[in-house]
């Protein structure tokens, strides 16, 4: 899954590029709504390495009830940013324990490392990420671990019940 704004930062030509070097039968979601940015560009780089029957499209503004729906079809959040000091999507993937693939900027580095809540790979490199995604789905054992350590993270750190034990 890739989802929220669409825009040249949060690297989904970086994401389209790896898509070839992923296992066949992994499919990419695209949700979210273009901010600035003409989805043409992605569309012809989806045509050109002929992905199309790979991509399933929700290029539009994605309302707040449909949120559940993309998170719990989702088996992998790919969140392949060039810059980024801090992502809502990242905690709100955790929360729905998805599992994280995202580029290794401070921001994300803050919250995932070493297999714990997700993977890293190399900002801006589509070769890593594609073998990044590959042995998460290849490691059912580590989807799992990943999924329970996200959501205790979440209830622990960010739960009300705890945030009005902080307050």
């Amino acid at each position: 899954l890739f989802f929220g704004q669409i825009k040249s930062v949060k690297g989904l030509d970086i994401l389209i590029e790896s898509l070839p070097y992923i296992n066949k039968d992994t499919k990419l979601i695209i949700a979210g709504n273009p901010n600035h940015d003409d989805f043409q560009r992605y569309q012809d780089q989806i045509d050109r390495l002929d992905l199309n029957e790979r991509v399933l499209q929700f290029v539009r503004y994605i309302e707040d009830e449909e949120k559940d729906f993309f998170f719990r079809s989702a088996d992998a959040l790919i969140l392949p940013y060039r810059a980024i000091f801090q992502s809502a999507v990242l905690l709100m993937g955790m929360s729905y324990g998805v599992p994280i693939v995202a580029s290794d900027l401070a921001g994300n580095r803050e919250v995932i490392s070493n297999e714990n809540y997700g993977l890293l790979f190399a900002s801006e490199d589509h070769v890593d990420l594609a073998r990044k995604i590959n042995h998460l789905f290849e490691s059912p054992k580590l989807l799992e671990d990943i999924s329970i350590q996200s959501r205790a993270y979440m209830e622990h750190k960010y739960s009300w019940k705890n945030a009005r034990r902080r307050g």
